[in-house]
């Protein structure tokens, strides 16, 4: 036994020693050594004394071509997921908005103003997508705060705060711009026309 964690960060179950990692590599080297911070300066004459080696003050990125491949590919896919996700909420927010022709129709023919319908619809909206952003965020606390006890032992998710805000505005956009462009397509019709439509 050389060290125990209590949280693995994702690590998995064992971790080998530098001998025995080392043994299981073709070159049987070691790639990197982590210095202390300021005794970088004082390594520099090994350079002159063994070809091959560099000494830098940051952390040089290893080769990992596979790796940045999956990642990508991973990448690649997230997207695909998140846009039929836009792509489906903003339909279904675009037909329960066009199946309310008749409803606009009649608030007209009463003596509703179109800027009070969009007003109205706005409004809607505003309550929709604020709904949409509590329940959620309730929805991915339990699992990401489990997560995050189990990985850091804290309940604190350790990303950024504005990747969650970004992801907040942008559904936010997305509900609010799908429901305003609808409706005002939708009073683009004469009233009494569309009052004789059938659903």
């Amino acid at each position: 036994m050389v060290a125990t964690y209590e949280h693995d960060l994702a690590f998995g179950g064992h971790v080998l020693s530098a001998a025995d990692a080392r043994a299981h590599t073709s070159a049987g080297l070691d790639s990197a050594v982590l210095v202390r911070s300021g005794t970088a300066s004082a390594l520099k004459d090994l350079v002159s004394r063994y070809p091959g080696l560099t000494v830098t003050e940051q952390v040089a990125a290893q080769d990992q071509g596979d790796q940045r491949t999956q990642f990508l590919l991973n990448l690649v896919a997230v997207g695909v997921i998140l846009g039929y996700v836009a792509i489906s909420v903003s339909n279904t927010l675009v037909m329960s908005t066009v199946s309310r022709r008749r409803e606009f129709a009649l608030l007209r023919l009463v003596g509703t103003g179109r800027r009070q319908i969009v007003r109205m619809m706005r409004a809607e909206a505003l309550v929709t997508v604020g709904l949409a952003a509590v329940l959620g965020t309730a929805v991915a606390a339990l699992p990401l705060t489990l997560l995050a006890i189990g990985f850091t032992g804290v309940p604190l998710p350790s990303g950024s705060i504005w990747v969650y805000l970004g992801v907040l505005a942008g559904a936010a956009l997305l509900g609010v711009v799908s429901i305003a462009v609808s409706t005002r397509l939708s009073l683009r019709a004469k009233p009494i026309d569309t009052i004789g439509l059938r659903e």
